[in-house]
């Protein structure tokens, strides 16, 4: 989780996961318990900290120290396992992070019993199907069975190639929610139509049919254990 590490535009981000899950949430997000897995340099965190109670999980500890002044409680692991009791969490934020674990199924598995009943699972990560490999920035390729993705990035990346990167498309997210005891509800649709709502940067010239979600850069659910109501 740690070797990708990024920086730009946090802030921006912070506000746009804040504003996902105040809309399903339906209240403001303070006084909440709140995990963030993999959280960099803790931009984000910091962002909830001011009015939560937040905890962070990485392989390695990267938090600036701005973000370790916020009070964060940093947790170092070693893979997907989380080291915290069964429902513990109101709100667990995983941002960019399952196409960093090799054991995408446990990553789900273990956010669904660290998740208190009621609270919700903010989740995005890149599709697959997307053509341009965000992290890396090559197009294509990430299209080849993992090995071989990852021995043309070694040719093509060289020292740059930092670690593996498990993709995962639209249909294979889905599958594995249902799979590990979450519910899910689609929100990519919603935030690329209204930008501004978000915090977006990116504009896209035309609304979003649902369909498309399926072929979107990057795909965003909010997440609840399957025994309860729909938000």
């Amino acid at each position: 989780m740690g070797g990708y590490a990024v920086i730009e535009n946090r802030l921006m981000k912070a506000k746009k996961i804040e504003a996902v899950l105040s809309e399903h949430m339906k209240m403001d997000i303070s006084g909440l318990t709140i995990l963030d897995i993999g959280a960099g340099v803790g931009e984000i965190a910091s962002y909830f900290a001011t009015r939560n109670n937040v905890f962070t999980v990485d392989v390695e500890n990267q938090l600036s120290e701005k973000a370790e002044s916020a009070g964060i409680k940093f947790v170092k692991v070693t893979n997907e396992k989380l080291p915290f009791e069964d429902e513990s969490f109101d709100i667990i934020i995983s941002n960019h992070v399952i196409e960093h674990v090799e054991n995408s199924s446990l990553h789900i598995k273990e956010m669904e019993r660290c998740l208190k009943r009621g609270g919700i699972v903010y989740f995005s990560t890149p599709n697959r199907i997307f053509p341009k490999e965000p992290h890396t920035k090559t197009w294509l390729i990430h299209y080849l069975p993992n090995n071989m993705f990852f021995r043309c990035l070694r040719l093509i990346r060289n020292k740059k190639f930092k670690e593996p990167i498990y993709l995962l498309t639209y249909w294979q997210q889905k599958q594995l929610f249902t799979a590990n005891g979450l519910k899910h509800k689609e929100c990519t649709k919603d935030i690329l139509n209204d930008p501004e709502k978000y915090f977006l940067d990116e504009r896209v010239p035309f609304r979003v049919p649902g369909f498309l979600q399926a072929l979107s850069k990057t795909n965003i659910f909010i997440l609840f254990k399957q025994n309860e109501v729909s938000l």
